[in-house]
């Protein structure tokens, strides 16, 4: 696997304005795509949502909610160390449910398919006409 410098990407930094994740680009504050998933959610899968949270209890719902986030994020972080060569073979030692769905990701879609990398994590900055979200 290898990484192309062909492009130098701009450094961004995470911070959360009005509840919305956001990333810093000099002035420009761009949503995170959770968050433009969540404004663009059509009316259907909103009820639905509501009625799961209804059904399940709304304390019950956030710390599933919570779980899956931090679940994800984990996941994230890890099959990003894994595309860095910085992975540890020991992270799969025990069966968190992150490690596993992180080594089927690798497995399945990444390993001897991937051969080269443009970029990790990084921002693409779209003119607002493009992107009202932004």
């Amino acid at each position: 696997m290898q990484w192309n410098q062909k492009y130098d990407y701009p450094k961004s930094s995470r911070a959360t304005v009005d509840g919305i994740r956001r990333y810093l680009l000099g002035e420009t504050k761009l949503p995170s795509v959770t968050s433009i998933l969540d404004a663009t959610r059509s009316e259907e899968d909103k009820a639905a949502l509501a009625n799961w949270r209804e059904r399940t209890g709304q304390k019950e719902a956030e710390a599933i909610t919570k779980a899956a986030s931090s679940r994800g994020s984990q996941m994230h972080n890890y099959l990003e160390s894994y595309l860095l060569g910085r992975e540890n073979l020991s992270f799969f030692e025990d069966n968190e449910q992150y490690k596993l769905m992180a080594k089927e990701i690798i497995e399945k879609g990444l390993k001897n398919r991937l051969d080269e990398i443009w970029g990790g994590g990084m921002h693409t900055l779209l003119p607002r006409k493009v992107c009202r979200y932004c």
